[in-house]
């Protein structure tokens, strides 16, 4: 295993921490809320990242055990191999992807949420290394990103910004990621009428009432722009 981690086919993964009972130091509300979910003295952070109470209060899980780790509270007792080279839905730190202001497209939005990120921060550079030293030095280690907001989520679904939904972000982003993109299926709709497999099945006020529809429907086109 330590052989195919030097050729970088796996990685090793902190899986389990051991935490001490007695607690002297202060603590965060972040790291008193992940030291509460241990079982006996041992914490999974697996079985804490679907844990809604830290998800609501935006309790990064990885990123409290780290600092559990440096004040002497928490110590990894378990590690695991994974392959370097797989999608993590969950990302690193529970972040998977953070778009550039120069990006023109954008992930399949999902009920549950996403990781993905939005930056304002424009990067310009010579080559691949200067490209990435950037990235992650003023954009991830300022941590200059955000989720996408309710505005750019009926963007890209194609809804108008007008649309009313919820105002609690878990209830409105399941409804907009159980959607379809409206746009899509303007054209989806548009190609079949197309083909003339209605000719002669409908009305005249059918025809009529469908031209109106799609006049409708063209409201519902995306500007292309991610940023409120």
């Amino acid at each position: 295993m330590e052989e195919l981690v030097s050729l970088k086919i796996l990685k090793k993964e902190k899986y389990a921490f051991s935490v001490v009972n007695d607690f002297d130091a202060d603590l965060t509300k972040a790291e008193r809320l992940v030291v509460e979910r241990r079982r006996g003295n041992l914490i999974v952070p697996d079985e804490l990242v679907c844990d809604r109470e830290l998800k609501a209060r935006r309790v990064n899980v990885f990123e409290t055990l780290q600092e559990l780790e440096k004040k002497g509270l928490a110590e990894c007792v378990e590690t695991r191999y994974e392959f370097r080279l797989t999608k993590i839905s969950t990302g690193l730190f529970g972040i998977n992807r953070i778009f550039l202001p120069s990006s023109n497209i954008f992930p399949t939005l999902v009920a549950s949420d996403s990781n993905d990120y939005l930056t304002p921060v424009s990067i310009t550079a010579n080559n691949a290394a200067d490209y990435k030293n950037d990235f992650m030095k003023y954009v991830l280690a300022e941590k200059r990103y955000r989720k996408i907001s309710k505005t750019e989520a009926l963007r890209i679904q194609g809804f108008p910004e007008s649309f009313r939904l919820p105002e609690t972000r878990p209830r409105w982003m399941k409804l907009v990621g159980n959607s379809v993109a409206v746009p899509v299926i303007e054209k989806l709709i548009r190609e079949i009428a197309g083909t003339g497999v209605f000719g002669g099945q409908k009305s005249d006020r059918h025809r009529t009432k469908q031209k109106q529809y799609f006049e409708q429907m063209s409201l519902f086109e995306t500007d292309g722009n991610l940023f409120c």
